[in-house]
């Protein structure tokens, strides 16, 4: 996975695709993996055992060959205070295998047109 920060306007729908590469940069067959994309207020201090206190929570299955899962967030998803969250990727695969990407920024911006 190549993750990067993530830049949002608040209240906006958005979406983005998270690619699943080999260290060559070829796409990795996916299918059968579970895949979970979280923002967070801050990084957990402690052992997470679910995710009800997650400010956004999305999972996915499968992706095929192509290694792609699109994340989708709708504007109730963004309707958050502006600030910066931290996010991770974790998936696991068919055999067990679980593995997280490390914490990025996720950045929830004011827009122009609305107060925040």
């Amino acid at each position: 996975m190549a993750l990067t920060d993530i830049t949002v306007i608040r209240q906006d729908t958005c979406d983005f695709n998270i690619t699943f590469q080999d260290s060559s940069g070829d796409a990795i067959d996916i299918t059968g993996y579970e895949v979970w994309f979280t923002v967070r207020t801050s990084l957990p201090k402690t052992t997470i055992t679910d995710d009800s206190d997650a400010i956004i929570s999305k999972s996915y299955t499968g992706g095929g060959a192509t290694g792609i899962i699109s994340v989708e967030l709708d504007s109730s998803d963004t309707n958050i205070n502006v600030k910066t969250y931290k996010y991770d990727v974790q998936y696991k695969k068919p055999d067990g295998t679980i593995k997280s990407s490390g914490a990025y920024d996720f950045i929830v911006a004011s827009d122009v047109t609305r107060d925040t």
